[in-house]
């Protein structure tokens, strides 16, 4: 049995399925499962993404612990050796909730698969029996070397026009409400008939009422059904639209992942989507805090995302809870809910703070939210309390005030705790803060070196004070480079090695090229970041960037975002690592040491490595004097030898 990844759960290959494996199947970029029922393999092709090799992998273990089942086959592959020969008949099973101790569950990169594992297939390849015809050796010394270079300013700097990419039959939603054509100078409507909505549970389905339409629990995953019809307007020369024409009909699935969903069920919520589906309408997946603008615009600015799963929350309701507002535009505000803490507050934001003991509502303003931000909030805060009183667990004719940042509330103070040093407030901060922050992703697995701007999906044309969300860093292949823009200060985030001792699960090239091309693309991210904002801010003397490791990202980073979680985890890998827990670092001071070309040989030996040094060439950063007391000769006689020779030399003396 073959499986592959798809929609984040394990499919068979139905083209392989219950026939011995091809060799054709294993290509370069495919991760795959093999379950021989005695034997799994989980197969990752050389290119194969990292963060593919790690789901397939989780997943593969859980497929493994689930044991077996074959009681449709005419014979168990695990027990059948023991009808083989002279042997008394038994009845054997053919379930079973375990595999037996001694069965294997093995990792396999290409090229490097085991006798075991090409005995399995039909036309493995055997290359020990091919003739090969001796050329002309050429002596050629190849080195392992990345030259990356920093990106074009020019690029980066420009800014991004975000434009939905929801198409339906070449009616493009952007918004979800309406939009003009200027190359055809026609303006499309768009107009909700009905929206129905699902809630999965461990193996089936409920309908949503109606009046619980917009609320969303972060552990749970839904199902949302867009009814709704299309009409087109041609503008007349005197530039008032004319009479439409009637419209036609269009069904849109979307299925709703809450962060905290179990893997189970964003399975589930796809194959129920898939059976719901009778008009055969298009399927959008929307993770929590990646809401395109059509779907926001389904709740009326009403939507909230709650903490926990739905059936659990209502068991133990919270008596507090605290929300920040998201989207500014008024159909699309919602509410994410947040700890209930004073490091959760943001000068830039605007948050509601719900107390069902004493049936009380605060409008919390941050002193640089904008005009807007707070407008739409009280909008959105109102029309809550008209309609959807019940889910915020108030009493009718609540208590609502509003209260400005900086200005002292017992009742407010008493329930986030004391918000004196709790957050960093720009009570005291005299600069506009009318932008939105931009995010950088850095790589070079293509080839060049490029960096890919991420836009919140719900982007618009007034200022998003936090538009980034800490899973962008976090669910990236690891290590990863971003650069964010706030404007008045750069942060380069650096990534984390998986650790091979945790839960095996590493999926990184951690020595050898993956680390020389990881050190080659720190340095052209630094000078990326110095060179962006020399560019931007035109003073290379008073350059602000400042270098973060991830897990331990200091305070003025961490309020960047609406919500931020300490993952202990990976700053304790890094902490091995050497990194400093909760610093940052000047960008100057970092290019400096990578450009530091000569360490003493003591320095080299130590583990970790210095930073930018490359760890196949220790040799190169010994001054001649100690390259000549080290490996008794010149640095000129060393390469003339033959690489093995100059191998055994740097390992006898401690260098490689």
């Amino acid at each position: 049995m073959v499986y592959g990844l798809k929609d984040d759960e394990l499919v068979p290959l139905e083209e392989y399925w219950g026939r011995l494996p091809k060799y054709e199947m294993l290509t370069s970029t495919a991760v795959l499962v093999f379950d021989f029922g005695t034997e799994m393999y989980i197969w990752s092709g050389i290119n194969a993404n990292s963060d593919e090799k790690y789901k397939v992998l989780k997943l593969a273990k859980e497929l493994w612990n689930e044991g077996f089942n074959y009681s449709e086959c005419s014979v168990c592959p695990i027990n059948i050796a023991l009808l083989l020969g002279e042997r008394s008949s038994s009845d054997l099973p053919k379930i079973s909730n375990s595999r037996p101790e001694w069965a294997l569950f093995c990792k396999i990169t290409q090229h490097r698969e085991t006798i075991l594992f090409k005995e399995k297939f039909l036309d493995w390849p055997d290359f020990s029996r091919t003739v090969l015809i001796k050329d002309e050796i050429i002596n050629i010394k190849i080195e392992l070397f990345y030259d990356i270079k920093p990106i074009d300013m020019n690029e980066m700097l420009r800014e991004v026009t975000l434009r939905s990419d929801i198409v339906i039959e070449g009616y493009r939603l952007v918004r979800g409400d309406s939009y003009f054509d200027e190359e055809t100078n026609r303006i499309f409507q768009f107009d909700t008939l009905k929206v129905t909505v699902w809630r999965i549970m461990e193996n089936s389905y409920e309908i949503v009422n109606d009046e619980s339409i917009g609320q969303f629990y972060e552990g749970d995953s839904y199902i949302v059904k867009w009814n709704f019809t299309v009409s087109v307007k041609v503008r007349k020369l005197s530039g008032k639209p004319s009479k439409s024409d009637p419209g036609r009909n269009f069904t849109l699935f979307f299925f709703w992942i809450g962060c905290k969903s179990s893997i189970n069920e964003t399975g589930i919520a796809a194959l129920l989507t898939v059976a719901l589906n009778s008009e055969n309408a298009p399927q959008i997946r929307v993770t929590q805090g990646c809401e395109p603008p059509p779907f926001l615009q389904l709740f009326n600015g009403m939507m909230v995302i709650h903490k926990g799963k739905m059936g659990a929350t209502k068991k133990s309701a919270r008596v507090s809870k605290l929300f920040i507002l998201r989207g500014e535009i008024e159909r699309e505000a919602h509410l994410v809910e947040v700890p209930c803490k004073a490091q959760q507050l943001r000068s830039r934001a605007s948050f509601l703070l719900l107390n069902s003991k004493r049936n009380e509502v605060t409008i919390w303003y941050g002193c640089k939210a904008t005009g807007q931000t707070r407008k739409v909030l009280k909008n959105c805060v109102e029309a809550l309390l008209r309609l959807r009183l019940s889910h915020l667990n108030l009493s009718t004719k609540p208590k609502l005030k509003e209260l400005e940042e900086g200005n002292k509330d017992r009742y407010f103070d008493e329930i986030l705790g004391n918000t004196k040093n709790a957050y960093i407030s720009l009570l005291e901060d005299q600069r506009t803060y009318n932008f939105t922050p931009r995010l950088f992703s850095f790589s070079s697995t293509s080839g060049t070196f490029t960096a890919t701007e991420i836009c919140c999906p719900h982007k618009s044309e007034y200022p998003c004070p936090y538009p980034i969300l800490q899973d962008q860093l976090y669910s990236s292949p690891q290590p990863a480079l971003f650069l964010v823009d706030n404007e008045y200060e750069l942060w380069l985030w650096q990534g984390w090695w998986y650790d091979k001792e945790g839960d095996g699960m590493n999926t990184s090239d951690q020595t050898g090229s993956g680390a020389i091309r990881w050190q080659a693309e720190r340095k052209a991210a630094m000078m990326t970041a110095k060179n962006y904002w020399i560019k931007k801010h035109g003073d290379s003397n008073k350059t602000n960037v400042k270098l973060v490791w991830a897990g331990l990202e200091p305070l003025e980073f961490q309020i960047l975002f609406p919500h931020w979680e300490k993952r202990e985890d990976v700053a304790e890998i890094n902490v091995k690592e050497g990194k400093e827990p909760f610093g940052k670092k000047d960008l100057e001071e970092e290019l400096a040491v990578f450009s530091r070309n000569i360490f003493p040989l003591s320095k080299l030996q130590e583990r970790p490595l210095p930073e930018g040094v490359d760890p196949t060439h220790l040799e190169d950063y010994l001054s001649p004097e100690d390259f000549q007391n080290v490996l008794s000769m010149t640095k000129e006689e060393y390469l003339k030898l033959p690489s093995w020779k100059q191998t055994s030399l740097k390992k006898e003396n401690g260098l490689f």
